[in-house]
């Protein structure tokens, strides 16, 4: 009974079909990520440090870096589950070794070969074969700590890259806007400029108008003169 607790634990914390599930629906949209990746890369063929490029594919990185960051959730939550299974199975290992031991102190009390001798003797048998069973299963949960701790590791790896790439993309597309904010700032100033020009050019010839008729007049009196 105590070994089939052992494998309901095991098996059972954490839910470990939900488990697989969620890692697997994970994977898959991380996987259709690279490949929207890849097809953008090909979209902007020639144009890869164009504004739009870079923008898409910050907005694809962002959403692989929330993926993989929901993944290593999931893995924590996953050791976290297994943890609990170690120490389920170490403390009924515990019970089963204080168990044998009264048995086999119960044992040397009693005359080999009598029924109760017997009686003894078949349940330190079971105890055994149950401590068997627990240490099998030790392993399997020892098993699947390294593994998730290995996958969890590989995730966090790959957050990482995504961070530092996603901090370069992030950097150079505010450079751009900069420069584009740069660019209209000059073009209003040059607007100005020739507005400015404009009216300058405007007075000036007002002023040569002036001096034209000034001419005139000055001429017109001469003649009266």
């Amino acid at each position: 009974e105590m070994a089939t607790r052992a494998v309901h634990t095991l098996f059972t914390v954490g839910g470990e079909s939900t488990y697989r599930e969620a890692v697997r629906r994970i994977n898959a949209t991380i996987a259709n990520l690279n490949s929207e990746m890849k097809l953008l890369e090909t979209q902007y063929n020639g144009q890869e440090e164009s504004y739009d490029s870079l923008r898409q594919k910050m907005e694809l990185l962002t959403e692989m870096y929330d993926r993989q960051n929901e993944l290593i959730a999931l893995y924590r939550t996953r050791l976290s589950s297994i943890q609990k299974a170690a120490e389920d199975l170490t403390k009924q290992g515990d019970a089963l070794q204080k168990k044998l031991k009264e048995i086999n102190e119960q044992m040397t009390q009693e005359e080999k070969g009598s029924e109760t001798y017997k009686e003894l003797e078949d349940q330190a048998k079971k105890a055994e074969a149950e401590l068997g069973k627990l240490a099998v299963q030790f392993e399997k949960n020892e098993t699947n700590a390294q593994k998730t701790a290995t996958e969890m590791n590989k995730a966090k790896l790959e957050m990482t890259n995504l961070m530092r790439e996603t901090a370069d993309l992030q950097s150079r597309l505010e450079n751009m806007e900069q420069a584009v904010e740069g660019s209209a700032e000059a073009m209003g100033d040059a607007r100005d400029g020739a507005t400015d020009m404009a009216k300058g050019l405007e007075k000036a010839e007002e002023a040569a108008d002036g001096n034209a008729k000034a001419m005139r007049d000055v001429g017109d009196g001469a003649e009266d003169m």
